[in-house]
């Protein structure tokens, strides 16, 4: 096994964890979540072309079919927005474990849009992972309830933009999709500023600079262990997130997740399990005699 992408992909999963924690101190704060989000994709952007200008790589930014990323970047625009507002009304166990739906969801899409073959064994693996899905909702009133829907509507468009992902993967570098989406993000958000722009302090400049810090480096992370190990260890590695978002939401908000919450991850982690090993398998029989998968 390589020891090393396996401790580059959990610390990739701890920083984008420890990011979504920061995010909720951020969001429960006076600041709009436009105003938030507007200032985070400048931070990002600005990151980005730093890192990539660093490399020598810049020209890896560049789109080659910029409609097609501006379209896969429109229906992705909910999946940040509506998972950070849920943080003002859910603590951040319960966003994440229902936002473990998206695995579900992009394999229903990757059925019904990339026209991909789902065996039984998927099927049987959605279909129990929507019912864990359906364990974990506990709405105890309005607000959670609000938080549960949007958590639901940003795994749904996570999973339209990791479809757009697919579909553009041919001809479009990761890099490129990340600028682009995270400019249009911008700009949309930008839109906004004239009517819900506030002065913001240095604790809230400092703690938007840290969430934009952590995204691009909890990706770059992430992105680094996916090129060191096959796809079907690292997706694994991403439920570790469970481990760090109950013991932040209990030290920082004391808030500890209840029993529904638990046995509906458990049943998501296990369905999401087979998942991703039924298509491993798949991806194995498909490849050519004598391929080494990497």
């Amino acid at each position: 096994m390589n020891t090393r992408g396996v401790v580059v992909a959990l610390l990739g999963v701890g920083t984008l964890t420890a990011m979504d924690a920061v995010a909720k101190l951020i969001v429960s704060g006076n600041l709009h979540l436009a105003q938030i989000m507007a200032v985070r994709s400048v931070v990002v952007i600005t990151l980005l072309v730093l890192v990539f200008g660093l490399r020598g790589d810049a020209a890896s930014l560049r789109p080659v079919r910029f409609r097609a990323q501006l379209l896969r970047a429109a229906v992705g625009l909910l999946a940040p927005v509506c998972f950070f507002a849920s943080l003002r009304y859910l603590p951040l166990t319960d966003a994440t474990v229902v936002a473990y739906s998206s695995v579900f969801i992009i394999t229903l899409l990757s059925a019904l849009i990339l026209g991909e073959r789902v065996g039984k064994w998927r099927w049987s693996a959605i279909t129990v992972g929507f019912v864990g899905v359906a364990i974990a909702l506990e709405p105890t009133g309005e607000g959670s309830a609000l938080g549960y829907g949007l958590v639901l509507m940003a795994s749904v468009s996570y999973s339209a933009l990791a479809i757009g992902g697919k579909l553009l993967g041919a001809t479009e570098r990761s890099s490129s999709l990340v600028l682009t989406y995270n400019t249009l993000l911008g700009v949309t958000a930008g839109l906004w500023l004239p009517w819900v722009w506030q002065p913001m302090s240095g604790g809230d400049i400092g703690g938007i600079v840290l969430f934009g810090l952590m995204a691009v480096t909890g990706q770059l992370l992430l992105t680094d262990a996916y090129r060191r190990l096959d796809g079907s260890l690292v997706a694994p590695l991403e439920y570790t997130s469970l481990l760090w978002v109950v013991t932040l939401d209990f030290t920082i908000w004391q808030d500890a997740p209840g029993a529904r919450t638990l046995l509906g991850a458990l049943i998501i982690i296990g369905a999401s399990l087979v998942v991703i090993h039924r298509e491993h398998v798949n991806a194995s029989a498909s490849a050519p005699t004598g391929t080494t998968r990497r």
